[in-house]
């Protein structure tokens, strides 16, 4: 149309009527490139339009698709979250369902019990879970025991069994009437049933089964946040850190303790049902049948079993039956446990405790992996007429705490050697004192060593060893049986070995033995007798016999020259008595005569006494 407006009418006639001219092809030419030109531009216009009409169609399509996936995924959220309600209603219908069958249970054995003429029952709900602070009833808090405990069975460091007996006190009594004829007492009440915040430092020693350092059996209760460092050992089964068998809820507690027991051996439970955030540093032997660090045994087809977020150090031991689980009973380390918040503090160090007849006598703090120096150790209290040590025990790389209790024994009064002489018995030292058990004596020969002095002669010479501790050796008395010969030969010298050589020492007799006092866990002595020749000896004797004659003869003429002195005097005096005298002097003359030989006689047998 713009084409053709720009022609004349006169060229559109003429082409209408076949008439054109130049002109008028002149003038088409230039109308139809002018149309050309127009519908070019038109034509980038219209494309230039439909362009920005895509792009905000595609704008439009791309926020739509956003606007589909956000309601998809909210769409997805809210199943899921659908998904969770489900289950956790499905949950809690299961949980419904399992105390309406537990209340059904109850009221057809309620029927059953009245058909057969059993007129009462008891019906119990654990409510130990529901614990606060505020209650008071049916608890054991904050208590703490220090003392071995000892028992037949059931024993626990704070409580022996968590349980129901016949003697259980009721909260209500509810009665209904069946029949008229039929009356149906029904005792039905709450049991609470609670051991928290406790802490046994005692061993624990059962001689049958169920052995623990809390409790030894929790038919139904709670145990939370107790700690158990004393050692439990069991003649039986069921041993554990803090309860031997629980059918009931463990949580929250720690123990750092050795077990033993013959099966059923667990850090926290020796077998448990519901075991929850718990850890446990324990030794115990590896080749005990059902044992771990955390439970010994648990029965996976239980449907109320749950042990969740519990941990224990060890390199050794499996958390339940010997094997471990994620987020159940794991392993950590040391520094990892060392790390985790509201770990006793008595968990961030292992403790040595040297005990004496249940009296702590030294506590030693010693960093995981360390050791106790001997110079640490210290005495054994002393207790008279007994002998006290410390057992052997491993200080060395310790991974546990470790409870040392010193053992008394009865002292020995005396030490004898093997020592005899031929055809006798009798022992020839026997040292006398107060020994420990196991101490002992060893007799050895020391001759070759001595060199007797002039005149004298060994007789022997013996080393004496004592075994024992160094508190012993401060005195004792040595009782040496000397050689029968010795007693023939004069008295005996006892040389003792001192510090400046052999002293001359002092003793006394106790039969045949020589008794002497002595220190020191070695003891060295001799005995020296007189070294004189029997030939020597006789003929000094003879001397001597000889010598006495003499002395008597020299004695009787002595005795004779006073006498004749005498009797000449009295003859002077008295003349008329002379003759009765000279007849006194004659008979003494012959007395005189007999005297040398019965003096003789009398110096013979005194040499032989000599």
């Amino acid at each position: 149309g713009d084409a053709a407006g720009s022609l004349g009418d006169d060229t559109i006639s003429d082409i209408a009527n076949g008439n054109v001219t130049d002109a008028d092809q002149q003038a088409l030419i230039n109308a139809g490139g002018g149309l050309a030109a127009d519908g070019g531009a038109d034509l980038i216009h219209r494309l230039d339009i439909l362009n920005e009409q895509r792009e905000a169609e595609l704008a439009a399509l791309e926020a739509e698709n956003a606007r589909m996936r956000a309601e998809f995924a909210s769409l997805s959220a809210g199943l899921n979250n659908m998904g969770r309600t489900i289950h956790n209603t499905l949950s809690g219908l299961a949980g419904d369902m399992k105390s309406v069958n537990a209340h059904t249970s109850n009221i057809l054995t309620m029927f059953t019990n009245a058909l057969s003429g059993n007129m009462q029952l008891r019906v119990m709900e654990d409510i130990s879970d529901l614990d606060t602070d505020e209650d008071m009833n049916g608890k054991v808090l904050s208590c703490a025991n220090n003392g071995a405990v000892n028992g037949d069975t059931n024993i626990g460091g704070i409580t022996g069994s968590m349980g129901v007996e016949a003697e259980f006190d009721m909260e209500g009594i509810l009665s209904a009437s069946i029949t008229d004829t039929v009356q149906i007492s029904t005792d039905s009440y709450f049991a609470r049933c609670v051991v928290r915040k406790c802490i046994n430092n005692g061993a624990v020693t059962a001689k049958k089964d169920f052995d623990g350092g809390i409790c030894g059996l929790a038919e139904l209760g709670v145990i939370s946040s107790s700690e158990n460092y004393g050692d439990v050992v069991a003649g039986g089964e069921y041993v554990g850190g803090i309860v031997g068998r629980s059918k009931s809820i463990v949580m929250d507690s720690y123990a750092m303790c050795a077990l033993d027991g013959s099966e059923y051996v667990g850090g926290i439970s020796g077998q448990g049902k519901r075991v929850i955030s718990c850890s446990s540093i324990v030794e115990l032997n590896e080749s005990i049948a059902c044992s771990g660090a955390i439970c010994g045994w648990a029965d996976t087809e239980d449907e109320d079993l749950f042990i969740y977020h519990n941990n224990f150090v060890s390199d050794t031991l499996g958390g339940i039956d010997g094997i471990s689980y994620d987020e159940a009973a794991e392993p950590v380390s040391y520094r990892e446990l060392y790390a985790m918040e509201n770990l006793p503090e008595r968990f961030r160090s292992l403790r040595v405790t040297f005990r004496a007849e249940g009296l702590i006598v030294a506590e030693l703090s010693v960093p995981y992996g360390g050791s106790v120096a001997p110079e640490d150790i210290p005495p054994v209290p002393e207790i008279s007429g007994f002998s006290g040590l410390w057992p052997d025990t491993d200080l060395e790389n310790l991974t546990s705490s470790v409870v040392v209790d010193a053992i008394y024994l009865d002292r020995l009064t005396g030490l004898s050697a093997d020592y005899v002489r031929e055809g006798s018995p009798l022992s020839v030292v026997i040292i006398e004192g107060l020994f420990e058990p196991g101490s002992s004596i060893s007799v050895s020969d020391w001759s070759d060593e001595i060199v007797p002095a002039q005149h004298y002669r060994l007789c022997e010479a013996l080393r004496v060893n004592i075994f024992s501790r160094a508190a012993d050796l401060e005195s004792h008395s040595v009782h040496y049986l000397l050689p029968e010969r010795a007693w023939h030969e004069g008295e005996p010298v006892l040389c003792v070995h001192g510090e400046n050589g052999l002293e001359l020492r002092d003793y006394q007799i106790d039969g045949s033995y020589l008794v002497f006092d002595a220190s020191g866990s070695e003891v060295d002595f001799c005995v020296l007798v007189g070294n004189w020749d029997p030939a020597v000896l006789l003929t000094g004797a003879l001397l001597a016999g000889i010598l006495l004659v003499l002395i008597v003869l020299l004695l009787l003429r002595l005795r004779k020259k006073r006498r004749a002195a005498k009797a000449a005097a009295e003859a002077q005096a008295s003349p008329d008595e002379s003759e009765a005298d000279e007849q006194e002097n004659a008979a003494e003359a012959a007395d005189a005569e007999h005297e040398p030989a019965d003096a003789d006689a009398e110096a013979e047998e005194n040499a032989v006494t000599v």
